[in-house]
């Protein structure tokens, strides 16, 4: 495999592929499976269609996130997708409210390997590794050709692509992809990527004390559809603006690379003003760059801040706007 800087620079350039182990799959079936995901996560999984996708968050009663989860639509199911670090944790709160509806959740996340593509030559690649329905998806569109699931979606501000195997198969499919101009990249590599294009995740970025909008995830919310679990908390902040923080980005001076979890620091204030969550070296800016939080008086870009950790080891820094690239 290439280093870390080659990778990324195939990822931007070219064409990156890797393994999705992270991923995992709930499939929701039954007669009232739309009823009750609607009243469940926080998008209009109603206005899908058979073939398409979206993102939703699962909420607590009290509007913060137990996962983000990409809900994706067949003729008889929901898909959703959602990474281990919070699978169980996402499992466990929808089975718990299962309880009148005529619908059914498992686990599917052993029936299938997910093989992503990321890049401008994504589509070249699938088409020419024998995955010619690459070629007319749209983003958060998929379909199913020969037992295998196609999905578009660009996360990173790049086109991307994820091909969802029979298990079993993906070691097979990522050579495949190997041998038709993409390059094997990591779970690292494509973290770095992620930060660039300034977006959070559960476990890093997000966790069961985050309102929505404080990790801007609006793309995730539907302010007009009916009821869901946690909704009058995030919608009181969508209305008054109230959240007290915001994820920025960071660019931290020097050569040095805070922690993640290190303090943001301003002037003239008594206390810490945000932290840091995910923090990476970017070799296409040349600088270290983190995403992170800070109070909503200091989220100008441009504002100078002091990244602080440890046993009084420092580094300034400036907020940068999202995405760092794209």
């Amino acid at each position: 495999m290439k280093t870390l800087e080659q990778q990324v620079a195939s990822i931007r350039s070219g064409a990156g592929a890797r393994l999705r182990p992270e991923l995992f799959t709930l499939r929701l079936t039954g007669p009232d499976r739309l009823r009750y995901l609607n009243g469940m996560v926080s998008n209009d999984v109603a206005k899908l269609t058979p073939g398409q996708a979206l993102y939703a968050v699962k909420a607590n009663n009290k509007g913060k996130v137990e996962g983000v989860l990409r809900v994706r639509a067949t003729d008889e199911a929901f898909s959703l997708d959602v990474l281990e670090v919070v699978a169980n944790a996402v499992a466990g709160a929808l089975v718990k409210l299962l309880i009148m509806d005529d619908a059914q959740l498992a686990d599917a996340t052993d029936e299938r390997q997910v093989v992503a593509v990321h890049g401008p030559n994504a589509q070249a690649v699938l088409q020419a590794a024998g995955y010619p329905a690459a070629a007319g998806l749209v983003a958060l569109q998929q379909v199913e050709a020969g037992g295998v699931t196609v999905l578009r979606d660009d996360a990173y501000g790049l086109p991307g692509f994820e091909l969802h195997v029979p298990a079993g198969q993906g070691d097979a499919v990522l050579a495949a992809l190997s041998a038709a101009g993409a390059d094997p990249v990591s779970a690292e590599a494509v973290d770095v990527v992620r930060v660039e294009a300034g977006v959070p995740v559960d476990g890093a970025d997000i966790d069961d004390d985050t309102i929505p909008l404080e990790a801007r995830l609006d793309h995730t919310l539907s302010f007009t559809k009916g009821c869901y679990v946690g909704q009058e908390t995030i919608a009181r902040a969508h209305n008054l603006g109230g959240v007290k923080h915001h994820l920025v980005g960071f660019a931290v001076e020097g050569d040095v690379r805070p922690p993640a979890g290190a303090r943001v620091e301003v002037e003239d204030a008594d206390k810490a003003a945000g932290e840091l969550t995910s923090v990476v070296r970017s070799p296409t800016l040349g600088e270290v760059i983190a995403l992170g939080y800070i109070r909503v008086a200091h989220e100008a870009e441009g504002t100078p801040v002091r990244i602080a950790w440890g046993e009084g080891e420092s580094a300034p820094a400036v907020v940068r706007k999202l995405p760092f690239v794209g």
